[in-house]
Parts: C-alpha cells; structure tokens; sequence
C-alpha cells in the first residue's frame, strides 16, 4: 500500500492552551503527547489520514511546531535533532511515499529540500494566498480550496487541484448532536477576534444591539474597554470545545477573513456538520457548495444577518429545516471521509508522472 506522511502545523494559541501548565511534558511518551493533541481535535487534526487510511493507503500525521513532542520523539530515538530538524529526521525515518504538508506558507525551503531526495511526491495544501517566499519550484502538487490560487498556479505551469476544505466525519456527529429544542444557545460567533481584522470586529460589535449572539475564540484581551463583545466573549475555544459549542448553538454566525470573493473556511463545514443553521456572508462560489436559502442562508451586510437571526429565532421550525438541510449536505459530501477518496485518486495519478506537465490542468 502505498504511505502518506501528513505534516501539520498547529496554531501557537491552541498549542499552549492544551500544554498549559507543561505537567509530564518531559516524561510523557511521543505516543501519549501524540495521542493528547489528536484527541483535542483541533482544525484538520488527523481527519486526513484516518480518511486516506479508508482509501486503503498507509497515512500518518506528524505536528512540526509542537516543541515537547519534537523533544520526545528526539529523545526516544537517540536524536540530537530539533525543532524542524525533528521533522526532517521523522520524514526521512517514515520514508513515506508522499509528504503532504498541510501549511504551504508556513514551511520552508529547508524542509522541502531535506526530505526531497527522499520522497516520491511533494504536496502542500494552502486555504490562503501564496507568500513571495514559498519554494514552489520544490513542490509537485498544490491543493488549494482558494480557486484564484488554483488557476494562478495552472496558469504558470504548475500542478494545482481545487479541493474545498470539510468537516470531520459522519461518524463524529453523535459527539455534537442535539435536537434544537435542547441547544442552550441562540446565536454563536465561533472564531478569532484581532486587531488585525477590525472589520470583523466591527461587524460583530454591530449585531449585540440587535442579536443575543454570544461569542469564542482567541482575542478577547486584544478588544478595546468599550467593545461591545467584551460582555458576550466566553473566552477561547479549539477544537473539541468549538465543536461542542457549535453543535451547542440553534444559529451560528460566519464571516471570513482574507477569502475575498470565495467561501473558503472550515467554519462552513463544521457549523453545518454540528447541526447549527450557518449564517454565513455570501460569496460567489457558495451556491456551488450549498443550496441558499435551504441548506444555509446568506447575508451581504450586518444589518442584513442581524434580520436573519431575528427572523429564525422567531420562526424556529424553519431554521431547524434549513439546519437539518445544511448537515444532511455536510455529511453528504462535505466530509474528509470522501475528499480523501478523492485525495487518494489524484495522488496515486501524481505518483505514476511525478511533476508531469499534463497535470498542470488536473481537477
């Protein structure tokens, strides 16, 4: 069977809320350090791998910037590597078939080329723009659920396929599932809040005049005194705890950051696989990923969505159809389980023509 190595990189926020405290660190095993930061759940996780193991191929998953785990693997196989030099060594002991790196813009140079020699596909995956910096000459295939940077990459000649990002798996939804009647809270934002995007901050500080919407995620300490979020932020959540509160929530409220015209974040995914009605600003691709107005609804301002929350939490039997709608999509077609199917496809294709320019094209 062919192997897969999934390298990911993990929010620094998310990281030291669950090594909080750091008891053990330097006596728990790789595995149980290993184990600890899939069980939390957090973004992709290893949903990738367990998916391409369905597809019947070999996968694992390594975190590269999770320093006590590097330290503990180092230790228990007589390494004196550190940090991404941790990795390195992991991907060249795996010698996987394909290294999937799953941050394009957040590895370097020197990863691509240590572990080049050694490997027979290179793929990175990128939901943003690619920097200046990024050794695309080194890599073989770039999978991108941002269309601009799939058609920009063909354009120059190189290997890219278009793939949304997804929810976990049918099989977690037991772990969220509530009837509406049971979930305890009306309208959510689940997501950053900073300084660096203060219009998202602005647009959420619009809708506590109108709305109940009660708000998690990073960032509440970067909120001014008189913000408005202040008296709705209930503080961090990552991973498992975000799922619960989505799946915790009748309404949720989405609003991307740096998609431009696309609908481009895993919150689509995970709002409507929790069962949540998504609320969600609308792009021009979101009726290729949803039916409006029956699967999830849309909104073009603030004064808009805050009309929409008002209307389903006035009329709840609708938005519970819409939500029921929205996660029968999700667990339709929205999930790892088969974009890993399809993930398994296209790298077994890359795997036979390595860097072949006819794939430049490739769906």
């Amino acid at each position: 069977m062919p192997k897969c190595l999934f390298v990911n990189t993990y929010h620094s926020g998310f990281l030291a809320a669950h090594l909080v405290g750091g008891e053990g660190l330097s006596t728990r095993t790789y595995a149980e350090l290993h184990e600890s930061l899939m069980a939390a759940k957090f973004g992709a996780s290893d949903y990738g791998s367990a998916g391409l193991r369905k597809a019947g191929w070999i996968a694992a998953d390594i975190v590269v910037n999770c320093e006590p785990l590097g330290r503990a693997w180092a230790r228990e196989n007589g390494s004196a590597a550190a940090g991404l030099g941790v990795a390195i060594e992991q991907a060249r002991a795996l010698a996987p078939d394909v290294v999937y790196v799953k941050d394009l813009n957040a590895t370097p140079r020197e990863f691509f080329n240590a572990v080049r020699p050694r490997v027979g596909l290179l793929v990175a995956e990128t939901s943003t723009p690619i920097g200046a910096h990024v050794p695309i000459d080194a890599i073989d295939l770039v999978i991108s659920s941002l269309p601009t940077v799939v058609s920009d990459l063909r354009a120059a000649g190189v290997a890219a396929a278009y793939q949304p990002l997804a929810f976990s798996s049918p099989s977690s939804v037991a772990e969220v599932q509530k009837p509406w009647s049971e979930r305890p809270i009306d309208v959510s934002f689940v997501g950053g809040v900073s300084s660096e995007d203060p219009e998202r901050t602005a647009f959420l500080e619009a809708l506590t005049p109108r709305t109940p919407i009660r708000v998690w995620g990073y960032g509440k300490d970067s909120l001014p005194a008189s913000s408005s979020l202040r008296a709705r932020h209930g503080g961090e959540a990552w991973g498992a705890f975000m799922q619960a509160k989505l799946g915790d929530s009748k309404l949720t409220v989405n609003r991307h950051a740096r998609a431009g015209r696309y609908a481009n974040n895993r919150r689509l995914f995970e709002a409507t696989g929790a069962g949540a009605l998504l609320v969600t600003d609308f792009r021009d691709n979101l009726d290729e990923l949803f039916v409006i107005g029956e699967e999830v609804v849309a909104y073009r301002s603030a004064g808009e969505c805050a009309s929409l929350v008002q209307y389903y939490l006035r009329h709840p039997e609708r938005g519970e159809r819409i939500a029921r709608a929205g996660q029968a999509r999700t667990l339709r077609d929205h999930h790892y389980d088969k974009r890993m199917q399809e993930t398994a496809a296209l790298l077994s294709r890359h795997l036979r023509s390595p860097r072949d320019a006819t794939f430049a094209g490739a769906a």
